[in-house]
């Protein structure tokens, strides 16, 4: 069934209901079970059931539970075993000041491209102590890690992300060649990667929210904003009384972690399941912590993490529906058809950016727009690097500044900053991003 523009109510009522209440989860369920009544009706609520039921059986929420468990765990065994503390004491001798530290959370940011989940936790659990302690306020750091993790895990073609699109455009005849020469015409990450190192040594002048972010610190408030109900979810405090411990057990086991993602097919599970067992030996060698006690630790961070658990399920579920509701499709399909061959490119990049902003889906995204977008390439005669960029390039756009996606949700854990927040500090920089991209593809579509 076509259900047109009724496909956009949930997205409708998410948006309003987030806007006005500033409740993130709450709406997300609510704009869910909207999709669940359109979608069946009398038997709403045994449809509504039906989507959980699917929801969780989804492999990509139970990787995002695995990871979301795991780094918990992880992050609070690197907080009590002194690591974190160690860590920060080391960075503190070679990146002080209002620039150096971010610098440094910049050049981590690009090297951590292996997946946006690594990402973005590495670099605010790492360095916001570090931040803290210069001066710089969280909005800042949140901003770019979670910029950062989007465009570089595009950018480099043996990401997690660019493992799982290169699987997709093979079904078109393409492979990683044609990735590859796609990277150059990702403009959006090369734009928005440059911009946060520009933003970071003060060629780009501080405007909008981040502005009033740092007149809160250098007026005497807090780096960590106050923010009521729409505060970050995950709460994870460093314990005062503890020693600080070598920088080699923070290091070693996300080295571990790393290696393990890039071995077994760049598969992050792997890569955490590895950094738990490093830790767990090195930590128990040196006699840090008893067998208990990592346990014990293990668990309560594992456990800090359930409301954003909650969160992502009816994030999932709001994508589940949607896919039912034939949203995507709508649009897409309907507009993207209509346009001309040299705008094609422009076009995708738009269409692709607005559907992931709308629906946190960028995953889900890639799924959908290869087998419509490529298609179209071929028979307009338009590179299809060209289009494999521009969906990459959209696709980052709509993760790093929609604020319900995983990977703002994740920044939010790991910054304390709201997903409201993050999204607000960021339009002054990322929109400008964009609007610059989406200019370069009407050039570029009509010189290629």
């Amino acid at each position: 069934m076509d259900y047109g523009f009724i496909s956009c109510l949930p997205i409708i009522v998410l948006m309003v209901g987030a806007l006005i209440t500033k409740r993130i989860t709450e709406m997300l369920a609510l704009a869910a079970f909207t999709g669940a009544i359109i979608l069946y009706k009398g038997d709403f609520l045994t449809g509504f059931i039906d989507v959980l039921y699917e929801t969780f059986s989804s492999w990509s929420l139970q990787f995002v539970f695995i990871i979301l468990f795991t780094f918990g765990g992880l992050i609070k065994l690197f907080q009590t075993s002194g690591a974190i503390s160690g860590f920060g004491d080391i960075l503190t001798k070679y990146a002080s000041g209002p620039r150096k530290p971010l610098v440094l959370a910049w050049i981590l940011g690009v090297l951590m491209f292996v997946d946006d989940f690594l990402n973005t936790l590495t670099v605010c659990f790492s360095l916001r102590d570090l931040t803290d302690r210069n001066g710089i306020p969280r909005e800042h750091l949140a901003m770019q890690a979670a910029v950062l993790a989007a465009c570089m895990a595009s950018l480099v073609p043996f990401s997690s992300w660019a493992g799982f699109h290169i699987g997709l455009i093979s079904e078109e005849g393409l492979g990683f060649t044609e990735y590859a020469k796609a990277i150059p015409f990702m403009f959006f990450p090369i734009v928005a990667v440059i911009a946060c190192l520009l933003i970071d040594v003060g060629f780009i002048k501080k405007h909008g929210l981040l502005k009033e972010a740092y007149q809160r610190v250098s007026s005497g408030g807090s780096t960590i904003p106050e923010e009521g109900d729409s505060a970050g979810m995950l709460q994870m405090e460093m314990e005062s009384d503890v020693k600080a411990t070598s920088a080699w057990n923070v290091a070693v086991p996300l080295i571990a972690m790393i290696a393990g993602t890039l071995i077994f097919n760049c598969d992050l599970t792997y890569g955490c399941v590895i950094s738990i067992i490093v830790q767990m030996v090195m930590y128990l060698a040196q006699r840090i912590m008893s067998p208990k006690k990592y346990v014990d630790d293990f668990i309560d961070g594992a456990k800090s993490m359930f409301p954003l658990m909650v969160l992502v399920t009816f994030a999932f579920s709001l994508s589940n529906v949607n896919g039912k509701l034939g949203f995507f499709e709508y649009m897409i399909a309907r507009i993207g058809a209509i346009v001309p061959g040299p705008l094609l490119p422009a076009m995708t990049f738009l269409l692709v950016a607005l559907a992931t902003f709308a629906t946190a889906g960028y995953w889900s995204m890639q799924v959908i727009s290869v087998p419509i977008f490529l298609p179209l390439a071929a028979a307009l005669g338009v590179n299809p690097s060209m289009i494999v960029a521009a969906i990459m390039s959209g696709v980052s756009f709509g993760c790093c500044y929609c604020f319900y996606s995983d990977n703002v949700i994740m920044t939010a854990a790991g910054s304390e900053v709201s997903n409201f927040r993050q999204t607000k500090t960021s339009t002054t920089y990322i929109v400008p991003c964009a609007v610059i991209s989406f200019v370069l593809y009407i050039i570029a579509g009509y010189i290629m």
